[in-house]
């Protein structure tokens, strides 16, 4: 469930050399498409609170 393994095994999947650190596959790619689109969501959510929060109002 952490970001790291996901994106190396996307980047594995769109065809990283082989040999590049940190990407290889340990999941599948669907699982890791979901993951970092979660993160990626999770983080602008909560970057879009913290902005509305803290300089808006």
């Amino acid at each position: 469930m952490l970001p790291g393994p996901n994106a190396g095994t996307l980047a594995a999947a769109f065809g990283a050399p082989a040999g590049t650190p940190g990407v290889e596959v340990v999941a599948g790619t669907g699982h890791a498409v979901v993951v970092v689109s979660a993160y990626l969501v999770a983080f602008c959510v909560l970057g879009g609170w913290l902005l509305h929060r803290r300089d808006i109002v």
